[in-house]
């Protein structure tokens, strides 16, 4: 999920899976799931920001979304495009992606779009599920 976020030192876009987020939620807010899930909700609605306290929010499972020229401009071409180039049959070709930010700013708009990624266990590449 896609979470824009406050902390002492940064203040920006940061992509988090829905695991992470809950217990980090659950550690530091004692939120339960149904509270989770409202306060999830509330984030969507509102477009609100997530103040944090932590400096180190990366260690939480938070990843900073960096813009990369080359991927938002393959992105403009569109969903198809950008699809086709970056992935063979649901699989990112990491021959394709330099680094693991980029790899986030690739999910992120993979998310503009509506389309859910994933670190695949087995083989640690980013994946579209079928």
């Amino acid at each position: 999920m896609k979470v824009t976020i406050k902390t002492p030192k940064f203040n920006g876009l940061v992509l988090i899976t829905n695991q992470d987020f809950f217990s980090y939620l659950n550690r530091t807010k004692n939120f339960n799931e149904k509270q989770y899930e409202q306060f999830v909700s509330k984030i969507a609605e509102c477009s609100e920001i997530v103040i944090l306290k932590e400096e180190n929010f990366e260690q939480e499972g938070f990843e900073r979304v960096n813009s990369y020229p080359d991927i938002d401009a393959l992105a403009a071409k569109g969903k198809d495009i950008f699809i086709a180039h970056y992935f063979e049959q649901n699989y990112l070709v990491m021959e394709k992606v330099k680094t693991y930010d980029e790899l986030i700013a690739i999910a992120d708009k993979l998310l503009n779009w509506g389309i859910k990624s994933h670190i695949d266990d087995r083989s640690g590449l980013l994946t579209i599920p079928q």
